[in-house]
Formats: structure tokens, sequence, C-alpha cells
């Protein structure tokens, strides 16, 4: 029986301090790929950035009965953790 894999994650919404800053984080340390960058109210940005090709970053593996998950920090230093949800 082979180990569960993380194959989807919806959306994760980050409020950062420096939205360019944090754009070239995501695109330049883990290589996510831009969905949007627009304007979605006077003033306003909207960025989705997502991993390139749908996959996922290197999972972590903490045993049965714990779901796969991987952890990583943004530019304003900020830790998430990524966890698989099931059914």
């Amino acid at each position: 029986m082979s180990a569960p894999q993380i194959t989807h994650i919806g959306t994760v919404i980050l409020p950062v301090a420096d939205q360019d800053e944090a754009l070239a984080f995501y695109t330049a340390g883990p290589g996510f790929e831009v969905r949007i960058d627009a304007e979605f109210a006077p003033g306003q940005r909207w960025i989705e950035v997502a991993p390139a090709g749908a996959e996922t970053a290197e999972v972590m593996r903490m045993g049965e009965g714990v779901p796969p998950m991987f952890t990583f920090r943004d530019g304003d230093g900020n830790r998430f953790r990524m966890v698989e949800r099931e059914g």
C-alpha cells in the first residue's frame, strides 16, 4: 500500500505588508507561478500564485494517523503548514 500524496490545495489567503516583495518571494523561492495579478477595486490588488503544474513542495510523513503535510515560511516571517484534508 502506497502512502497518500497531497494532490489539491484550494486557496490559502495571506495578507502581506508588501505585495511586490511577497510575489517575488513566492515566485523565486518555491517557484510558484502567477495565476492572477489584477486590480479588483481602485487601488486594491489581488494576486494568486500556485505551484507550477499544480505540484506541491516536499511532503513530510509523520507516521500512521497523521496526514501528509509540508511547511514553509514567507518573507514576512509567517510559517505555514499545508496539511492534506482527508475525504
